[in-house]
C-alpha cells in the first residue's frame, strides 16, 4: 500500500546476518563412557533468520518533492512471527537494533517450515498484543529523535516464508507528515528560535498489526488524546530553497474548521493561524 498524505521519501536495505541456532538436547540412551548418566547430544542447528527491511517513501502531496529517511544508529523494531499453517504465535515482539551497519538483539531462528511476519518501529517493549497497540506521538517534535520516533511505521508478508530464505520486509508509514515552510522575513525571528506548532489535534491511534487498513487518529471523549505538537526545524534556505521547513507527524485524521491549526511563537510573541 503506497500512502501519499504530506511527506516523506524513505528507502533503504539493511540485512541481519546469517549465523547458526544451536540446541542441546538430552538422549534417552546413557553414555558408554559413563553408565547410567544420560548422553548430551546436539540437535541439527537451525539458520537464523535474515531480513531485509525496506521503508516506503512518502510523496509531498502539493510536489513532486520527496524526502529521504534512513535507518540510524539505535533505531530498534519490534517482530512478531506465526506458523504460516497454523497461525501459532511463534516469536512475540523481540527485538531488534540497528548497530549502523546491521540488525542486532534477540535472536530468530527457523523453528518452523514457514512463518509470517509482521514488524513495527519504534519498538515498545509493552507490545505484546499486535491487534492493540496504542501509540502516542510526541507533543514536541522539535528535537530531530522526537520527530524520529513519531513516525510509526509497520511492515509484514501475507504469505509464509520457507525455512532458510531471507524474509523481506517493506515498513510503511502510518501516520500523515505535516510540512509547513516559512519563508524569510523581518517578521520572523528564525536566528531566535522561531516556534511552529499544530494546535488541537490528535495525538493517539489504536492499531492492530494483523489488519492491513488505514490507521485514523482516535480522539474518543478525553482530552488527553489531544494537544498541541511542536514541529521540527527540518530544512533552512540554501541554493535551492528561500523557507524554512518545519515538519510534525500525527495519526490520519480530519482537522475541523473554526479554530487556529497553526501557532508561531518568534521574541516571546505568539501569533495563531487557521
Amino acid at each position: 500500500m503506497r500512502r501519499v498524505i504530506y511527506q516523506f521519501i524513505a528507502s533503504l536495505t539493511l540485512t541481519s546476518m546469517l549465523v547458526s541456532c544451536d540446541k542441546e538436547n538430552v538422549s534417552d540412551s546413557p553414555s558408554r563412557d559413563e553408565p547410567g548418566k544420560e548422553e548430551q547430544k546436539q540437535e541439527e542447528s537451525k539458520p537464523e533468520i535474515s531480513f531485509k527491511f525496506d521503508i516506503e517513501p512518502y510523496v509531498i502531496a502539493s510536489s513532486e518533492d520527496t524526502v529521504e529517511c534512513v535507518w540510524t544508529e539505535g533505531d530498534a523494531v519490534g517482530v512478531y512471527a506465526y506458523d504460516a499453517e497454523s497461525d501459532e504465535l511463534v516469536f512475540r515482539n523481540k527485538k531488534l537494533t540497528f548497530d549502523g551497519s546491521n540488525w542486532v538483539g534477540d535472536k530468530l531462528c527457523w523453528e518452523k517450515e514457514s512463518l509470517k511476519f509482521c514488524a513495527y518501529y519504534p519498538f515498545d517493549e509493552n507490545n505484546t498484543d499486535p491487534t492493540a497497540i496504542s501509540v502516542n506521538v510526541k507533543e514536541d517534535q522539535s528535537s530531530e529523535n522526537g520527530y524520529r520516533i513519531s513516525d510509526f511505521m509497520v511492515a509484514g508478508n501475507g504469505e509464509g516464508v520457507k525455512t532458510g530464505k531471507e524474509v523481506e520486509l517493506e515498513f510503511r508509514h502510518e501516520f500523515a507528515m505535516i510540512q509547513v515552510e516559512v519563508p524569510k522575513s523581518k517578521y520572523w525571528n528564525i536566528d531566535g528560535e522561531l516556534e511552529v506548532s499544530l494546535c488541537g489535534v490528535g495525538t493517539l491511534a489504536e492499531i492492530n498489526l494483523l489488519e492491513d487498513s488505514d490507521v485514523s487518529a482516535s480522539v474518543a471523549g478525553t482530552g488527553s488524546s489531544e494537544g498541541n505538537v511542536k514541529m521540527h526545524l527540518a530544512e533552512v534556505p540554501g541554493e535551492e530553497r528561500n523557507n524554512y521547513i518545519y515538519r510534525a507527524v500525527i495519526p490520519v485524521q480530519t482537522l475541523g474548521g473554526g479554530s487556529a491549526l497553526f501557532s508561531y511563537v518568534t521574541d516571546g510573541k505568539e501569533y495563531r493561524l487557521g
